[in-house]
């Protein structure tokens, strides 16, 4: 789940056309700091200014969750199998809340810097329907952790029942996985849809206005500057080598423009 935000964070990023963009497109725009899960409540939180350190910044809380999750997953597990780590014992002789705290921290911090830069970017994207890609993105993984406690609270009142040689804990895990199994079909479904749409031209639409501004009215850019500007930067995707000739052909339209007009 830590890679799937740090990849939705990747795509909004490549969505404006690359960091530089997306920076250039937000500069004038502030940060609120209070925001869910950490600091909704705090009222007296300022706003910060969108710059590359504190972009950087929030991208580094995102990827650390990717980074630290796995390594205490995997040091829970062995320390399992040496019998010092008992899920949901809370004693000091125990490594299980010595695990937890990092845990829940990491992933905390990770969720709070994602729903940050989201609602950063949102209004710009607004017609790639990012709104409902954070949705489909957000189920996933409040079904995936709230069920995951539900079914743990039951099994510990002895619900379901056991039956024959299976015990409520192995019936709870069942139970579990076959309504994540139905519920995760649903929401592919509804990735599929959001996340398959042709989205070039809109992508182009983006890069057109992040960059209208740098360019310098009255005048056409010098083609040969331009052809070697080109030469020597290596497009990196379809859609960035789209975008590039929609500007080109919007600074001819401009060059026109401003030569009828004188």
């Amino acid at each position: 789940m830590s890679r799937s935000v740090f990849h939705f964070v990747s795509l909004m990023t490549l969505y404006f056309g690359g960091k530089k963009k997306l920076l250039h497109r937000i500069r004038d725009d502030k940060i609120i700091l209070r925001a869910p899960p950490c600091c909704c409540c705090c009222c007296c939180l300022p706003m910060i200014p969108a710059t590359q350190q504190s972009f950087t910044v929030l991208k580094i809380l995102v990827l650390q969750a990717a980074i630290v999750l796995p390594v205490l997953n995997m040091a829970s597990v062995v320390l399992w199998l040496d019998g010092k780590y008992h899920s949901g014992s809370l004693s000091v002789h125990d490594a299980y809340p010595y695990l937890t705290a990092p845990t829940v921290v990491s992933t905390l911090l990770s969720f709070y810097a994602y729903i940050i830069l989201y609602r950063l970017c949102r209004r710009y994207l607004a017609s790639l329907s990012i709104s409902v890609k954070f949705l489909s993105l957000q189920l996933a993984i409040s079904l995936t952790k709230v069920q995951t406690l539900i079914m743990s609270i039951l099994a510990a009142n002895g619900i379901p029942a056991c039956c024959g040689t299976l015990s409520t804990l192995v019936l709870s895990q069942t139970y579990r996985q076959m309504v994540l199994i139905l519920e995760m079909f649903l929401l592919s479904l509804l990735a599929r849809r959001v996340y398959r749409d042709p989205h070039d031209e809109v992508a182009m639409v983006i890069a057109i206005e992040a960059n209208a501004d740098e360019t310098v009215e009255g005048t056409r850019p010098d083609v040969e500057q331009t052809a070697g500007q080109n030469s020597n930067h290596e497009l990196k995707s379809p859609v960035e080598m789209q975008c590039s000739l929609k500007l080109d052909a919007e600074d001819d339209e401009r060059f026109g423009f401003y030569q009828l007009k004188e």
